[in-house]
């Protein structure tokens, strides 16, 4: 029995193919095995023969990890690029997945402005 492309003969029936599981190709009609895909990479959601898309957090045709500041939900073959977190937020962790991740910006004490309210007091200081 020859299986199609994208499936390999089951294990527990040998007249029956079975579906490569996701994120594992079997190229070619007649496959003996499914083939982990590289990292980064997986196979789109109705195709076994190609790792072909990205995993969420990943884009571009390596698949690398998306910037800090920037988001994947990956799956998509035309994801080329990672998608900028929005304007105020930024995610602070490599491979970001969701827009989720983009939380908004906090400033550090060192970041603020040194100079004092135009009364000369700190305004929402309790120790002022």
């Amino acid at each position: 029995m020859c299986c199609p492309p994208g499936s390999v003969r089951h294990e527990k029936n040998p007249a029956a193919c079975r579906l490569c599981p996701p994120g594992s190709i079997a190229p070619g009609a007649g496959s003996t095995k499914c083939d982990k895909c590289s990292e980064g990479f997986t196979t789109p959601k109705k195709s076994r023969t190609a790792c072909s898309v990205c995993l969420p957090g990943r884009a571009g045709p390596t698949c690398q990890k998306c910037s800090p500041g920037t988001w994947s939900a990956g799956g998509d073959p035309s994801s080329t690029v990672c998608t900028s977190c929005p304007a105020g937020t930024h995610s602070v962790m490599a491979g970001s997945t969701t827009h989720k991740d983009c939380k908004p910006r906090s400033m550090k004490p060192a970041d603020l402005p040194k100079r004092a309210a135009p009364s000369g007091t700190c305004k929402g200081n309790p120790e002022a």
